[in-house]
């Protein structure tokens, strides 16, 4: 446990003013809802500029619109040209507006719309046609979902956990949002000292991205509380 004191030395003054616990419960729906938004936004802008065909172009202007819809907080108006786009858009725009469409669905936080959002990412795994990297991501967002309203005692987590092994094992390109899942199934079953190895992993991964190793460095501090009091009882 060297190593984790010492580690938990150096985050602690960052860290001290930081309401973890609540930001802990608030951030997994807004974590898959914000990468599906900043996925979208980074590669909506980098088509654009790079000045695809005309009607890439036209089909950037109507997705760029609906990032403007979500930034003014009008879901209803940015889902309906994001499900238009998945329906007759081209190429990979096809795709993200899938992604958008589900993220966006999960923020208006309805029973209706998350069972929606659950489908479109089910819709994506299972289309061989798309790209085995957005499949995965399908299915890890689907995870984070699932994670998030699965009780701690549900065999429905175990299925999960084995299947994120098998993507970190792979180290492909969501090693490190699978590993961070992993961590979080730990924490939610209350094995604190698995997940306390597996967030100070990603915390102290010099490639791990920063919003993660952010995520990482809190989860470190939540679960060094927790061993620190289960060790006094």
């Amino acid at each position: 446990m060297q190593k984790f004191d010492e580690f938990m030395n150096d985050v602690q003054e960052d860290m001290r003013h930081a309401k973890i616990e609540k930001y802990w419960k608030k951030y997994g729906k807004q974590s898959v809802f914000a990468l599906t938004v900043i996925l979208g936004a980074a590669v909506a802008h980098t088509l654009y500029k790079n000045h695809q065909s005309k009607l890439n172009l036209e089909t950037s202007k109507k997705f760029i619109a609906a990032q403007n819809f979500i930034a003014s907080n009008n879901l209803n108006d940015a889902i309906t040209i994001f499900k238009d786009l998945s329906e007759s858009g081209t190429g990979f725009y096809k795709v993200l507006s899938l992604f958008s469409q589900a993220g966006s669905l999960l923020k208006k936080a309805t029973q209706e719309s998350t069972a929606e959002a659950v489908l479109i990412f089910q819709k994506i795994e299972n289309d061989t046609k798309i790209d085995k990297m957005y499949r995965e991501l399908a299915e890890i967002l689907r995870f984070g979902h699932e994670i998030n309203i699965l009780t701690n005692s549900d065999k429905a987590l175990d299925v999960i956990r084995l299947r994120l092994d098998s993507l970190i094992k792979e180290k492909g390109t969501w090693y490190y949002l699978a590993l961070e899942l992993k961590g979080v199934i730990l924490h939610k079953v209350a094995a604190y000292s698995d997940a306390a190895d597996v967030f100070l992993t990603l915390a102290q991964d010099k490639d791990t991205p920063n919003a993660l190793k952010l995520r990482a460095q809190l989860m470190t501090q939540v679960l060094a509380s927790k061993l620190s009091i289960l060790k006094k009882k």
